[in-house]
């Protein structure tokens, strides 16, 4: 069974019926929907917990999340 829903019916893994705006967002958005799986699958529960608090800090500012970023960027090209 797949875990990619299509606009019919629900994620076979986790039952979220995709839904997007448009029908011409639905790729992207069943897309997307996948990848969340991938990328939810290869962490752990501390690894889980800890993803969603700072995506819940991060994702309603934009402005922090560029500054996280921009400094992420500076650490590794100063590591070199």
């Amino acid at each position: 069974m797949t875990a990619t829903p299509s606009p019919a019916s629900p994620c076979g893994r986790c039952g979220t019926q995709v839904a997007p705006a448009t029908e011409g967002a639905l790729p992207a958005a069943v897309g997307a929907h996948a990848d969340a799986h991938a990328v939810w699958d290869q962490l752990d529960a501390v690894q889980r917990d800890g993803l969603a608090s700072i995506l819940r800090t991060v994702l309603p500012a934009r402005e922090l999340a560029e500054e996280i970023l921009a400094l992420a960027d500076r650490h590794v090209a100063g590591s070199r």
